[in-house]
């Protein structure tokens, strides 16, 4: 029998005699007052971090940033039966081999000395992959190298966690006299929290798309940097080695957790789904 399915057999027996109340509670008090236990706290904490889908982003966005990301992709789709699927790549800090499943756990941070307190609340907890967790479906990381970027994928119920209704506005944008940019209206979708933090902190180019939208888009921008000269060693580069549609379709799965049908995969190879701009490219339109 795996490990697995003896944890599970072990908790069903200590559910049916009640014991996982006592598993969440650390005192009785008495009057009907407990202490948790730090494990229950910190769940119920997490889950309370997480209200819409949209703060899910602003986690990712800011890890992203903290991991000096200068690009992030954004692959938003949809599954069945009301599933909203997403899959995070960025080229920052990457993550060890060894701490792929540990990041997740509670009050795991990188941020020992310098906790951050931006515009939306404290960064640095060590709760923000966990709080995510606690309301998704899926949430792993597929993909991580120290200094090669990490790539999360991220599958959520908008049943149970929320998301805006309108996913397809962008905000209206409005340029001041002193040159700065503010919203004007818009619903606070994907699209307003990107540039809401786009506006924050300018130094790292968001692209939000479907599937074959950032493929394509990965793909372009790694020929450029190669034309350029330029030698990165990023995860996302292998969007731009294939040479066939089969090949890239393949890679794509297997590496980036990008799946397109065959015949999108030949169009990106034709060059005919055209690139997306970053938000930055977008606001200063």
């Amino acid at each position: 029998m795996s490990t697995a399915s003896h944890q599970n057999q072990l908790q069903s027996f200590l559910t049916s005699l009640g014991a996982d109340k006592l598993l969440k509670v650390e005192e009785d008090l008495g009057c009907g007052y407990v202490k948790l236990t730090t494990t229950e706290a910190e769940r119920r904490q997490a889950r309370y971090d997480i209200c819409c889908l949209e703060d899910c982003v602003v986690e990712l966005l800011r890890n992203a940033r903290d991991a000096r990301s200068k690009n992030l992709f954004i692959v938003f789709g949809s599954e069945s039966s009301g599933h909203r699927r997403l899959v995070f790549i960025d080229d920052g800090d990457g993550i060890p081999k060894s701490l792929h499943k540990v990041v997740f756990e509670p009050r795991v941070t990188s941020r020992l000395k310098n906790l951050v307190e931006d515009c939306y609340g404290i960064h640095g907890r060590g709760m923000a992959l966990f709080s995510i967790s606690q309301w998704a479906e899926k949430f792993e990381l597929l993909s991580s190298e120290p200094e090669r970027g990490s790539i999360f994928e991220l599958v959520v119920n908008v049943q149970k966690l929320p998301e805006r209704v309108d996913q397809s506005t962008f905000p209206v944008l409005k340029k001041l006299d002193n040159g700065n940019i503010e919203i004007i209206k818009g619903p606070h979708n994907i699209w307003r929290t990107m540039v809401e933090f786009s506006l924050k902190y300018g130094d790292m180019d968001i692209y939000l798309g479907s599937a074959a939208q950032i493929l394509s888009t990965l793909r372009q921008l790694g020929k450029r940097s190669l034309a350029r000269g330029v030698k990165l060693k990023k995860l996302w580069l292998s969007a731009t080695t294939p040479r066939t549609a089969s090949e890239l379709r393949l890679t794509a799965k297997e590496k980036l957790g990008i799946e397109v049908s065959a015949r999108t995969s030949h169009r990106i190879i034709n060059n005919e789904i055209p690139a997306s701009n970053s938000i930055h490219q977008l606001i200063m339109e």
